[in-house]
């Protein structure tokens, strides 16, 4: 195992040891005890997905405004509350390891231009 290797493992293992990711993973078991309700939050995060990730002329306040009305009832459940707040907080995190690693690879390669 090279060292990449083993501090991505390192990585995986303190991502996995979070606060974050625990609560995630407990939400996420109690949910999948519920179909209906799986169901209905797998639908939410598509929508809300699509919404984030489109790229058409649209107005997002509309369309985040019904996406929220639709399904509030649904956000009161302290597992699905807690489920989606953990979820956004490891995504989070990921975006900064990826932002992170970008910067610097960003740097090391500005490095290599300006010595040719």
């Amino acid at each position: 195992m090279n060292n990449i290797d083993l501090h991505t493992d390192i990585l995986i293992e303190e991502l996995k040891n979070s606060d974050s990711f625990k609560k995630y993973e407990y939400c996420k078991e109690e949910i999948e005890k519920d179909p209906e309700l799986k169901k209905k939050l797998n639908e939410f995060r598509m929508k809300n997905y699509k919404l984030q990730n489109s790229s058409e002329q649209i107005d997002l306040y509309d369309i985040s405004d019904k996406i929220t009305d639709e399904y509030a009832r649904m956000r009161d459940n302290p597992i699905v509350a807690g489920f989606l707040e953990n979820e956004l907080a490891l995504c989070k995190t990921i975006q900064h390891i990826n932002n992170r690693l970008i910067e610097v690879l960003d740097l090391l390669l500005l490095d290599v231009v300006d010595k040719i």
